[in-house]
């Protein structure tokens, strides 16, 4: 599969329709190899940011970001890391990547749940201590390479799951301020959360999100 040609942003196509498209790929054909350990994605948050077209508030913005696939590792202090798969283009502007949120090993069950813990165990495993270190090496793009130890293997052989998408799984405990934006509250809303393993805090937390705008 040659997902170049997947990974990219259409100005003239829907945005949810093509952040659908974008994780059903990586969720039904895909996963994670880590040294000898093999995860398969089970739940991703999708976000762009496009001057004119797509302004997502919630979008860092990074410079790698601007990167077509390649790995983003971000956050101040290993409690917050995180890490995304990017399919942006710097010749466009457009900023656009994956966050994983959570994996499974498809050899052990091993589940990691949010995003520091999937970052962290990466990070461990290649044996690296902060996101910087990673930052210092030769990535060469997130996909296999020759003697790689981290990249995505994107297949065609998966059976096809059902894919749930949701609100962002965001803590509701914003300032006050933050939520007066009408924009914020737009884009906080929008479905681009997307999951395949259902569980009955998926619902709750959709719920949170209800009670957080009839408050607020």
């Amino acid at each position: 599969m040659n997902v170049k040609n997947f990974f990219k942003i259409d100005l003239g196509v829907n945005v949810q329709e093509q952040f659908d498209f974008l994780a059903s790929i990586v969720l039904n054909n895909s996963k994670i190899v880590v040294c000898e350990d093999v995860f398969m994605p089970v739940e991703v948050e999708v976000m762009s940011y496009i001057t004119g077209f797509h302004e997502d508030p919630w979008m860092h913005n990074s410079y790698h970001q601007l990167n077509h696939l390649t790995w983003y590792f971000h956050g101040k202090t290993p409690n917050r890391y995180g890490l995304d798969l990017t399919f942006g283009s710097d010749a466009d502007e457009i900023y656009a990547s994956m966050l994983i949120r959570r994996m499974i090993n498809i050899n052990t069950g091993q589940e990691l749940e949010g995003p520091s813990k999937v970052a962290n165990y990466i990070l461990n495993k290649l044996d690296m201590k902060t996101i910087g270190e990673f930052e210092n090496i030769d990535r060469r793009g997130a996909t296999q390479v020759a003697n790689s130890k981290f990249y995505f293997d994107f297949q065609n052989n998966f059976k096809p799951k059902e894919i749930f998408s949701f609100p962002r799984n965001r803590e509701i405990k914003k300032s006050k301020k933050e939520w007066k934006s009408a924009e914020s509250l737009d884009y906080f809303f929008k479905s681009y959360r997307y999951l395949t393993k259902f569980r009955e805090e998926d619902a709750t937390n959709y719920h949170n999100y209800m009670w957080l705008v009839k408050t607020n």
